[in-house]
């Protein structure tokens, strides 16, 4: 393929935020448990059969409370939006300085959500001034959003 016909292929960027919807609560603790009963079983120097056999049922153990922590998040992907869709967002959600506002998080979540049923900015507006959004998370949706659709890739190509 030539290099015009992959400029031409050029596909949008897209990003996953994961967002809490639920409390891991104790699984948080278990995970931390089996990553450092991990940590110390491959720190012994010359490990018997036994040694070999309780580190693989830590990894197993890991794993496990690992997927359990991750059952308390979603993924959702989203997707750069059109360059004069995302300007004319953010250009009607400035702050008193004429800096872009969080304020434009839910249009701009809503047209880049890969996932149809989440293209409603209402629905958005909603879910993030709810009260089960904390600051911090607003701010990371918010920044992975900015990011995607206004930043240079933070991709790093090797020098050649």
């Amino acid at each position: 393929m030539s290099i015009k016909e992959r400029l031409a292929a050029k596909v949008r960027r897209t990003v996953t935020v994961p967002v809490q919807v639920s409390d891991p609560g104790p699984v948080r603790d278990d995970v931390a448990k089996h990553e450092n009963r991990l940590t110390v079983l491959q720190f012994v120097n010359d490990p018997t059969p036994e040694v070999e056999r309780q580190i693989k049922a830590a990894k197993a153990d890991l794993e496990k409370a690992r997927t359990a922590f991750l059952e308390h998040f979603v993924e959702v992907e989203f997707a750069a939006g059109d360059p004069a869709d995302v300007e004319r967002i953010l250009s009607t959600h400035t702050d008193d300085k004429g800096e872009w506002s969080i304020t434009a998080a839910p249009e701009l979540a809503a047209m880049c959500a890969t996932d149809p049923d989440l293209r409603d900015p209402e629905w958005w507006s909603e879910q993030l001034e709810g009260g089960a959004w904390s600051t911090g998370e607003r701010a990371a949706l918010w920044n992975a959003l900015i990011t995607l659709n206004v930043a240079t890739p933070p991709e790093h190509l090797p020098k050649g």
